[in-house]
């Protein structure tokens, strides 16, 4: 997933993830890890938007995990 569609998924999963009520979504799935993958494929001088997306979501589902 690159470009317009990896920015959609992104968001998508930022807006999921802002509500506690999906942290089980993030917690049983491999949601985490697909995030982390995807963050490697970026190119973040082309995709900048996209960084900060999968990043944000990276950042959010980790404090899931944590608590």
């Amino acid at each position: 997933v690159s470009g317009s569609n990896l920015t959609g998924a992104c968001k998508l999963v930022f807006k999921v993830a802002r509500n506690a009520v999906n942290d089980s979504l993030f917690i049983d799935s491999d949601v985490p890890e697909l995030l982390v993958d995807a963050l490697g494929k970026v190119n973040p001088t082309a995709e900048g938007n996209n960084v900060v997306h999968a990043y944000a979501n990276v950042k959010k589902v980790n404090v899931y995990i944590s608590n």
